[in-house]
């Protein structure tokens, strides 16, 4: 590292620290972050993020039309069992999953009754071991919305509840090993 790079490098770190301060957050819970090998719940990657539409079909095409999304990073898939439309977008490291109801029940149904044009369903973060994070999500009194179920990829899966979740909607899958 040259000494300018040096000399940005501490004026970055310093300029964040300022924010940090600036924001009234305690800058030994940001040490602590960084330092954390993310045991809490053995997180995985963030698998995907889901987003209920009215037209799966519409969004798909704004996908490859505006965004340049290739048809071969899309696939397309009716669950009855699950009453709804998935098409799944394939990025680099993650899924967009675009969700349509096809009945006139469900979650998906009853989250575009309340917002009609759609938007974010949930986020969906990957875990070692499901069993145990639900087990520390209960130890600090996060509810779940459900049991843990087999999802719609056949892995294990839990919804929290977003009320203690900071109004995000939170859904725990069983990564693979």
């Amino acid at each position: 590292m040259s000494k300018s790079d040096s000399n940005c490098a501490n004026a970055d770190t310093s300029n964040a620290a300022q924010l940090i301060s600036a924001a009234g957050v305690d800058s030994n819970i940001i040490d602590q972050a960084q330092k954390s090998e993310f045991n809490y719940l053995s997180l995985g990657n963030l698998g995907h993020v889901a987003i209920a539409t009215n037209d799966a079909e519409k969004q798909k095409m704004f996908y490859q039309t505006v965004l340049g999304i290739k048809p071969e990073q899309i696939t397309e898939s009716n669950s009855p069992k699950f009453g709804m439309k998935i098409v799944f977008i394939k990025l680099p490291n993650i899924y967009i999953e675009l969700i349509e109801p096809l009945q006139n029940s469900g979650t998906v149904y009853d989250f575009l009754q309340k917002n009609p044009n759609g938007g974010l369903h949930h986020i969906c973060i990957l875990v070692k071991d499901i069993k145990e994070a639900v087990e520390t999500a209960r130890k600090h009194n996060v509810r779940t919305l459900t049991e843990i179920r087999t999802g719609v990829y056949g892995k294990s899966v839990v919804t929290l509840n977003p009320e203690d979740c900071f109004g995000v909607p939170v859904e725990l899958e069983q990564a693979e090993e």
